[in-house]
């Protein structure tokens, strides 16, 4: 990246940081994974449990609501997290140093 330069904490970065990182990337994982399983978990036929629509791959596919919102709005809670993750890198700037 040009003018980017590699930043690194201190010390060890603070536990609410490391905790959001984690849960950044396990959100970020499980929504990737609700797409690719949308065949497996869903059903094309709309029952009392699965009703809610999500339109994959030239397909409807019926799911549970709670995974249709994920499936759908998932990217809000992955992108409140980082916009937090950033927040905090630059609220703690001074915790921080660049690598050359």
């Amino acid at each position: 990246m040009p003018g980017g330069r590699p930043i690194q904490w201190k010390s060890k970065p603070p536990l609410y940081w490391t905790t959001l990182l984690v849960m950044c990337v396990i959100l970020c994982f499980l929504w990737v994974s609700t797409h690719s399983m949308l065949p497996r978990i869903g059903s094309q036929i709309p029952d009392s449990r699965r009703y809610y629509p999500i339109s994959e791959a030239g397909k409807t596919y019926y799911v549970q609501p709670w995974i249709g919102w994920f499936a759908d709005a998932g990217a809000l809670p992955i992108g409140f997290i980082f916009f937090l993750l950033a927040l905090i890198t630059y609220l703690k700037r001074d915790q921080i140093e660049r690598r050359r």
